[in-house]
């Protein structure tokens, strides 16, 4: 029987085009990594030229914000120190544009809008603002990243927290009153200073709406933020998002989490102990329980990625748990769900880009701290 021969050149294609597939399977992660130290915090990204550029902000101690291209290189950076100036403490920086940007102190209700060379062209305050109650509001960051998402339309959902009526008030009566206010208050810094308007009640989170939580200690554990053009509202307290209109008010509910799933409850006041003891256990149970993370948008297929805590923290860090990636489409239509085993990365510290979920890996974990690495995860 003679030998079978092989043609050199078939033979060659042949493991060119197996080698090729084996690495199309087996792609490498493209990671994103940005030469900052851990003090600065990811504050999202802008467009311009059409690139994009991701922003970090340092708030304390020669504050700035720097920009980077998607390879990592540094572009400008943009000094806060004026701003600093005039809040003395900053808060919270947002970003409307590579050139625009928001800085913000809830210590004294300050919005300074500052140019790319740092020089303020808008200064507005919101210290003490009341609704059509008389009640009185501190805009407050959110216990999350972004506490400023906006739609590109200039306006800022904060949340709130209400001093009641009188500025004396015990701090029992100012907790037995809150079931009365509003838990969100939508600004527009480049309009005129009244125009703010409140919405959005304890009673209209699902969970709360038939049961009596008059006198309960509450925290607020809530934000909301833009999406694919749609303000959306999450909390602790819920298993459900909340579809809000431009005035804030309810227009749809959507279902995430499992009934099995333990969520964080309001705790009567009438419980044992000083409202400071409740405070500890609020955050207590928080840690304890599940909640939605964050919610981003896959423009490149519309689909709605949704990260859900789904444990207990780790090593007493609340920013250490396991997560999971669930994946709607643009009618909220749960497609797929992704576990996510690797815990050593910071959920809440998440964006999408170019079709994959990038979210920040936890500074102890790397070998050095001038860096931030961002791993890419595929869905």
């Amino acid at each position: 029987m003679d030998r079978l021969k092989l043609n050199p050149r078939f033979f060659l294609l042949f493991l060119l085009v197996l080698l090729t597939f084996v690495l199309s399977c087996k792609r490498k992660e493209n990671n994103l990594i940005f030469n900052v130290k851990d003090s600065y915090d990811f504050i999202g990204t802008v467009e311009k030229d059409n690139e994009t550029y991701f922003g970090f902000c340092k708030k304390n101690f020669q504050p700035q914000v720097k920009f980077f291209d998607k390879e990592g290189m540094f572009i400008d950076s943009i000094s806060l120190k004026n701003t600093k100036n005039i809040l003395d403490e900053i808060t919270d920086v947002w970003a409307y544009s590579a050139d625009s940007i928001a800085v913000y102190s809830n210590y004294n209700g300050t919005i300074v809008v500052i140019d790319r060379k740092g020089r303020p062209i808008l200064t507005k305050s919101y210290y003490n603002i009341t609704d059509s109650n008389g009640y009185h509001y501190d805009l407050l960051p959110m216990y999350s990243i972004y506490p400023y998402i906006t739609n590109n339309r200039n306006d800022v959902v904060f949340s709130t927290w209400m001093w009641s009526g009188a500025m004396n008030s015990s701090p029992r009566k100012l907790l037995s009153d809150v079931q009365n206010g509003s838990l969100l208050c939508k600004i527009n810094p480049f309009g005129n200073r009244k125009e703010y308007h409140f919405g959005f009640e304890y009673k209209d989170i699902v969970e709360l709406k038939n049961d009596n939580y008059e006198n309960a200690f509450f925290a607020p554990f809530y934000k909301t933020f833009f999406v694919n053009d749609k303000l959306i509202f999450i909390t602790n307290y819920s298993r459900f998002v909340y579809m809000l209109s431009e005035s804030l008010t309810v227009m749809k509910t959507i279902k995430l989490l499992d009934d099995s799933q333990a969520i964080l409850h309001p705790i009567p006041l009438s419980q044992k102990g000083s409202i400071q003891d409740k405070a500890d256990e609020t955050l207590r149970k928080k840690d304890e329980s599940n909640y939605v993370v964050n919610i981003l948008f896959d423009s490149t297929i519309e689909n709605y990625v949704v990260i859900v805590k789904d444990g207990p923290i780790k090593a007493n860090n609340p920013n250490k748990f396991q997560f999971k990636v669930l994946i709607f489409n643009s009618q909220f239509e749960k497609i797929k769900t992704v576990k996510i085993t690797d815990e050593n990365l910071i959920p809440h510290k998440s964006f999408i880009y170019l079709g994959s979920l990038y979210v920040e890996q936890e500074p102890e974990k790397l070998k050095t701290n001038d860096s931030k690495v961002f791993k890419e995860i595929r869905l």
